[in-house]
């Protein structure tokens, strides 16, 4: 399930570019009772949601490291857990105004977005990234000293270890695996421009924008749209929409 919630000020919207910290502290206090926050699924607590980057038309500010939206963004939240999403939607709608980060926004509008048919996961898909997809794994050099290494769309192992990221989600969150497992994606035509390189709480991310092909177990697939993609997902990485038609893939970002 997912929300699309749209923010409105008269007196124009400033976001910081390092937004994914506010944003993602605003969800949470608007879900008190809801058990993803400190308890999460499975033995690495996937929280098992995500949310895309601001949309909407607007301006970045060099000065100030802002995007600068005339008088309304949006923002879609997805989440697996249609229970975390109702109680956000419910708190939105009694909260006049709300403040992400040091910013005063009114909700102008929340949308419960219109599921895909289960039909369009038993077939290849195409999407398009609303939120960057990050997976990385933690190395250690001949001196012991602790490395992240992000994995990007021109890799093999990209693909792998996103299969394997989603298998363990699956698993936290079904306490089963599959009996049809599978999962594979490919990105469309990759570029160097689609790297988004960000910050959260000091650490810097690297992640991919962009368009991809994805095949696998229906299940799998539902999870992926659902939870997001890859790691990171409640920090604002690997939400994507689903793209209808193949001929899309062919237009520029």
């Amino acid at each position: 399930m997912r929300i699309g919630v749209e923010f409105y000020s008269e007196s124009g919207i400033k976001i910081p570019v390092k937004y994914n910290y506010y944003f993602q502290s605003f969800i949470y206090n608007l879900s008190p009772n809801s058990n993803i926050h400190n308890q999460g699924f499975g033995e690495r607590k996937y929280k098992l949601f995500t949310f895309s980057r601001p949309i909407g038309k607007h301006r970045y500010s060099k000065e100030d490291k802002s995007l600068i939206f005339k008088d309304s963004v949006k923002w879609i939240i997805s989440a697996v857990d249609n229970n975390f999403l109702e109680e956000i939607a419910t708190n939105l709608i009694k909260a006049h105004p709300i403040t992400v980060g040091n910013q005063k926004l009114i909700v102008h509008s929340i949308e419960v977005m219109k599921p895909p048919p289960q039909e369009a996961f038993k077939k290849p898909l195409f999407i398009k990234m609303l939120s960057p997809i990050t997976i990385y794994s933690t190395l250690y050099d001949s001196t012991g000293s602790r490395k992240t290494y992000f994995y990007s769309p021109f890799e093999y192992d990209f693909s792998e270890k996103l299969n394997e990221n989603l298998k363990r989600k699956f698993k936290a969150f079904y306490n089963r695996t599959p009996p049809d497992y599978s999962f594979e994606i490919q990105a469309i035509n990759p570029k160097k421009e689609w790297e988004k390189i960000t910050t959260y709480k000091q650490t810097v991310i690297k992640g991919w924008m962009g368009i991809y092909k994805v095949q696998g177990a229906p299940e799998v697939l539902k999870l992926a749209y659902d939870g997001g993609l890859g790691s990171r997902n409640s920090q604002g990485f690997g939400c994507f929409e689903i793209i209808e038609k193949k001929a899309e893939v062919q237009k520029p970002l």
